[in-house]
């Protein structure tokens, strides 16, 4: 360009990018030839005498791996002639604020050259040297932590705001507590005591908070759909540049549900005419899962029950299915389910695991989710998916969410605290990060699954 430091030709022009990938790829076409790199300095904050031990965590390598709006990047390239934007004030007399923009007059190792744009200044030449710089936002990272780099990424494209991301999942943790509640009221005590010492009464207790759907999106978009010869499919992801196996074993370990073989079949054809509780409740009429909570819940016209039995055998159909499975609660209440809830201790040691398992596997496999998708529903067990992930990527939970440890089963120990992380493609394709392994502890080595 005959006309490259000519600060009228660049002053009221930019490129709209819609994402930071689409800047990062324009960036690098602009700057494929005389460029230069500079790599920034990162290190943890020297704070609260928790230095030593935050080194030991949260190498540089990750450090460096860290993005976020309004921190520069590990590395920025630069080359003269090319537009850069101020991020930090570094003269307000001479107009060197930020959002300012200059053009690249010479690049040296510690100081680069830039002349100003537009202002009264316009033309004028000013030094830029590296500054300590750190996020906004402190609150969003696992550690503090600084950086010390050019605080002026190239400048030719501006970032359109992005939308976030809307996942409609089907997992109501509200059922939890307002189900048992209802115990509560129809038989005391007793009856809700009963349902603690049920195959689901260990999630009673947990109150997560909202989870971050643009984490639980990372995962689900890099659903591989692998094809074994055997019965059963993989549920495998492509995270940090390796295939990472959700197996059975995690998902024992996140939901503390049982595996195995069951002599109860639920493909089989099931004579519901016999179904004690489908006839006493529902008075033989399918309903939705819905339907069954407003025929549950009402306390107008409440269903006959001596005993607080039906409403018991009801309480775990509910959680079964707004919980443990995610589903619909507009599509029916599974016919099988009614058969086997009748005899609650054989309810109690039916294999949910592999069922939920399957039903996760099924859902991602039949699924068209894409990185680029802002909107859509997900059905299936997407509470375990979104425990695993914090359990199994580097870092990701600890930034998002408390986790206490030594509570069984482990989604109890999770407690979300941020529903946005800036950075959060970082936590899925830094192949320096790896994987952390599930490991049964001593205590969960001998539990039965």
């Amino acid at each position: 360009m005959n006309n490259a430091f000519d600060p009228e030709i660049f002053k009221n022009k930019a490129i709209l990018a819609p994402t930071n990938e689409m800047v990062d790829t324009i960036n690098d076409y602009v700057m494929s030839s005389k460029e230069r790199v500079y790599l920034s300095s990162d290190s943890i904050c020297k704070e609260d005498g928790q230095v030593d031990l935050d080194k030991q965590k949260f190498s540089v390598e990750y450090l460096n791996t860290i993005k976020c709006s309004g921190l520069l990047s590990h590395e920025i390239k630069l080359k003269e002639g090319c537009i850069i934007m101020l991020l930090r004030n570094i003269d307000p007399s001479n107009e060197l604020c930020n959002g300012t923009r200059l053009i690249v007059t010479q690049l040296g190792e510690r100081v680069i050259e830039g002349k100003l744009i537009s202002g009264k200044n316009a033309g004028k030449k000013f030094p830029i040297a590296r500054m300590i710089m750190s996020p906004s936002d402190f609150a969003k990272f696992p550690i503090r932590f600084q950086r010390r780099q050019f605080p002026v990424p190239y400048s030719m494209r501006e970032q359109i705001n992005r939308v976030a991301v809307e996942i409609s999942t089907y997992n109501n943790i509200s059922y939890l507590s307002t189900v048992v509640s209802r115990l509560n009221e129809i038989g005391g005590f007793a009856l809700e005591n009963t349902f603690r010492h049920g195959c689901f009464g260990m999630m009673l207790d947990w109150q997560p908070g909202q989870k971050c759907n643009a984490a639980l999106h990372h995962i689900v978009s890099r659903h591989l759909k692998i094809t074994r010869d055997d019965e059963d499919d993989e549920i495998c992801f492509y995270i940090n540049g390796r295939n990472v196996e959700f197996t059975p074993r995690d998902f024992a370990l996140v939901t503390g549900l049982s595996f195995g073989d069951d002599p109860f079949d639920p493909e089989a054809e099931h004579d519901l005419s016999r179904a004690h509780t489908f006839r006493q409740f529902c008075r033989s009429q399918p309903v939705s899962v819905r339907e069954l909570a407003d025929i549950y819940f009402d306390t107008v016209n409440p269903v006959v029950d001596t005993d607080g039995g039906l409403y018991l055998r009801v309480a775990h159909l509910l959680v079964l299915h707004a919980f443990v499975l995610g589903v619909d609660v507009r599509r029916p209440v599974q016919s099988w389910t009614w058969k086997l809830v009748d005899d609650l201790p054989t309810f109690s040691r039916f294999p949910w695991g592999s069922c939920a398992y399957r039903s996760l596997n099924y859902r991602l496999k039949h699924s068209t989710i894409k990185k680029d998708c802002k909107k859509y529903h997900f059905y299936g067990p997407s509470w375990a998916l979104f425990i695993w992930g914090l359990e199994k990527i580097p870092y990701l939970g600890p930034a998002i969410a408390i986790c206490n440890a030594g509570v069984y089963p482990r989604f109890r120990r999770w407690t979300f605290v941020k529903t946005k992380l800036d950075g959060l493609q970082s936590y899925f394709e830094s192949p320096e990060n790896g994987i952390w392994e599930m490991v049964p502890d001593e205590y969960e080595a001998k539990t039965s699954y």
